[in-house]
């Protein structure tokens, strides 16, 4: 098998990009569940820092001359050491590989061999201490390192990687169970993913033999993520939103990134990117839209302004909201959802830490967050406007197993002048359901 090379990016701090090669050379893996020796790619962070917006994510390199110079050095690089190592041996293992691009491309010339790492080293030293993970990230792995070392007191021992077996990991489970603040079966599962990618990680960086969650674990015993019932506004809460005048300051400006959130269906945090910069005309009219790179999926977006977002940046003098801390923006958005009166008794199903359906009740306006927006846009758009547009809007991946969806190749322009015009026809046919003007 030839040498082939490709590339993914990982999320650095705030606007960058860490790139990851994946190295195929012809190594071998054998997959017990396919019973079977399969292809097995060198995953290898090379350390190459990239502003997210310079990516090229078509062309899969840089776009300025000066990171693409360091990206084809790099592999140019991986390239040459394949060679090398092939001219020694025709057996090459991938630590031996990872070891002699350490060398090669970050210096790194330590002999030394780990045989095993603390888990709660790692992520306090290695996981917290890098660029590659945005401040949300660090405090969910500052959280689950708290929980490995309460469960090291539990069984009375450090935690190491090459320790986690089935069994322990049945214990870690019913530790997590046991705490009387894991209440939901999303929180546990949770702390199952943030074990699968700390042991990941260290079998990349010291190219160690750690357990596989996802392959080693018994699927009777994974625990798997499961949908949350949750709460949307209608238009009308929303038009009881708009119409609501806050007198602080910082109300104000909860108000106004809620709405962003509600009429463009993106994350919170993308909301800084909701930009009016350009522009389209279609039968005569024009309206703005924003072109952006999610942060958590790296995915271009085109998405519209509609009259309602428009309405209120104009209310603002023309100005968008400042950036505020998702904890006080929740906080917040509470006390509006409440000065608005949405405060009926609402009763939902969740499914507790031992996978249990059970009920909770509670005002309307203490289950509102930050998320509520984009499940409103898409909640109140998703019967009138083809799923095919609406998924584009929102940079959802459409996991359906039929294969025509893969083939919706429209331009993200012309996907956005489709939803506007959906919209439009929508709002004259249903002018019921759409009691807001949006277009």
């Amino acid at each position: 098998m030839n040498l082939k090379i490709n590339y993914q990016t990982r999320k650095g701090t705030k606007d960058t990009i860490t790139l990851e090669a994946f190295i195929n050379y012809g190594a071998k893996e054998y997959d017990m569940l396919k019973q079977a020796y399969v292809y097995k790619p060198l995953r290898y962070l090379t350390g190459l820092k990239i502003n997210a917006s310079q990516w090229d994510s078509i062309k899969k390199q840089p776009r300025t001359n000066e990171d693409l110079a360091k990206f084809k050095l790099i592999e140019k690089t991986i390239q040459d050491t394949y060679q090398y190592l092939k001219m020694k041996s025709t057996d090459i293992k991938p630590e031996e590989f990872k070891k002699e691009l350490d060398k090669r491309i970050k210096g790194k010339d330590d002999e030394k061999v780990v045989s095993k790492v603390r888990i709660v080293d790692h992520i306090l030293n290695v996981i917290l201490k890098s660029d590659a993970y945005k401040p949300k990230t660090k405090e969910n792995y500052k959280s689950f390192s708290n929980t490995l070392e309460n469960f090291e007191k539990h069984i009375g021992r450090k935690l190491y990687s090459n320790d986690f077996n089935q069994e322990l990991f049945k214990e870690l489970i019913t530790f997590v169970r046991s705490n009387k603040k894991v209440n939901k079966i999303n929180a546990v599962w949770t702390i199952q993913k943030q074990l699968r990618a700390t042991l990941n990680d260290i079998s990349r960086e010291y190219s160690l033999k750690v357990l596989d969650v996802g392959k080693d674990i018994a699927p009777k015993d994974k625990i798997q993520s499961v949908q949350v019932d949750a709460v949307y506004l209608t238009f009308q809460q929303i038009k009881q939103i708009i119409d609501y005048k806050p007198t602080d300051k910082v109300l104000k400006e909860v108000k106004l990134i809620l709405l962003i959130l509600i009429f463009s269906g993106c994350r919170e945090s993308d909301v800084q990117k909701i930009i009016p910069q350009y522009t389209c005309t279609i039968g005569g009219e024009s309206f703005r839209y924003a072109r952006f790179l999610t942060g958590k999926t790296d995915t271009e977006i085109v998405v519209p302004f509609l009259k309602p977002l428009e309405d209120a940046i104009k209310e603002n003098g023309g100005k968008l909201p400042s950036k505020i801390d998702r904890s006080v923006f929740n906080a917040k958005v509470k006390i509006i959802a409440k000065e608005c009166k949405l405060t009926q008794l609402e009763t939902l199903v969740y499914v507790d830490e031992n996978n249990k359906r059970q009920f909770t009740t509670a005002p309307f306006n203490e289950l509102v967050s930050s998320h509520i927006g984009r499940r409103s846009f898409v909640t109140n758009l998703i019967n009138f406007i083809p799923v095919t547009i609406l998924a584009k809007i929102t940079g959802h991946t459409l996991t359906d197993s039929s294969v025509i969806f893969n083939y919706n190749k429209i331009s993200l322009i012309d996907n956005a002048v489709r939803f506007v015009k959906m919209l439009r026809l929508s709002a004259v046919q249903y002018p019921d359901e759409f009691p807001i003007k949006l277009i």
